[in-house]
């Protein structure tokens, strides 16, 4: 009987020992589950978080407003540039950008962008800046053709984004230059060209100049130099030359290029140098 009693004793502490183990087991795998899901939810927590996203850099175009676009406004005029600082980027704040991208050789797209805006901070210096107030030129054609040019000039409606206006008379085969406003031109320069051939004849009509380059070479290796676009592969440019600067044909004065309208090298670079992007033309 003692001895029965005795193994119930052990069987009772074995049992109870179990159970202290199981208890401490449980707990202790409570505790890691616990600390799990915390780490897991601290995770999620961190995941969850979004970085601030870049800032982009604004660009300014047609169709913005605000004191920034006055800004630019304020140091395109800076530049020499007929622009109103209304705070209104319109069509003649685009030729503007255009114009000073085109001497500041960057991508012309007429926009505001980082790039431009810092070179629009700088200093004007006199080669970059667009000259919107030239005088007559001393030679005796500006006089003769002054009279019956401005009242051509006048009679019509032709409004610039510049300073200038170019007219070219395919009958005469001549150019005009004014300075000044719609029905309110000044001839200050004019010179003889040559024109489109009956078969390839100049585009007529109204236009802006688009675009420039110092020269260009065609497929039978003849340059061309100083060339201002008028539309598509219609220029303004010198008379034609050879690879070694040699003259290979000079004619002025005739309807005989391929559609461009030729100049005397100093004339072609007149337009260059001083007709910016926006100015109007007109081809008649």
């Amino acid at each position: 009987m003692k001895k029965r009693s005795i193994f119930f004793v052990l069987i009772l502490l074995i049992i109870l020992s179990f159970c202290g183990c199981s208890k401490n087991t449980k707990n202790a795998l409570k505790n890691n589950v616990k600390s799990e899901n915390l780490a897991s939810k601290k995770q999620k927590e961190k995941v969850a978080v979004k970085k601030p996203e870049e800032k982009k850099p604004e660009v300014y175009k047609v169709g913005s407003k605000g004191d920034e676009v006055k800004y630019i406004q304020d140091k395109l005029i800076s530049y020499g540039y007929p622009v109103s600082d209304d705070g209104k980027f319109g069509v003649q704040t685009d030729w503007a950008v255009r114009d000073f991208q085109y001497r500041h050789d960057v991508t012309m797209d007429g926009s505001v962008s980082d790039n431009t805006m810092k070179l629009l901070k700088e200093t004007p210096t006199p080669d970059k800046i667009c000259n919107s107030n030239l005088g007559a030129e001393a030679n005796q054609e500006v006089q003769g053709y002054k009279s019956a040019a401005e009242q051509t000039a006048n009679s019509n409606d032709l409004p610039s984004y510049t300073k200038y206006l170019i007219m070219a008379s395919l009958k005469e085969q001549r150019v005009y230059i004014f300075n000044g406003s719609n029905h309110s031109w000044s001839l200050i320069n004019t010179f003889p060209c040559t024109s489109g051939a009956e078969e390839t004849p100049t585009v007529t009509g109204h236009f802006f100049v688009q675009g420039k380059g110092p020269s260009f070479k065609t497929a039978n290796n003849v340059i061309c130099k100083y060339y201002t676009q008028i539309q598509g592969n219609y220029l303004f440019h010198s008379i034609l030359y050879d690879v070694n600067g040699n003259v290979v044909d000079g004619t002025l004065g005739a309807s005989l290029s391929h559609g461009c309208v030729r100049l005397a090298l100093q004339n072609a670079k007149y337009i260059y140098d001083n007709m910016p992007m926006g100015t109007a033309i007109w081809i008649y």
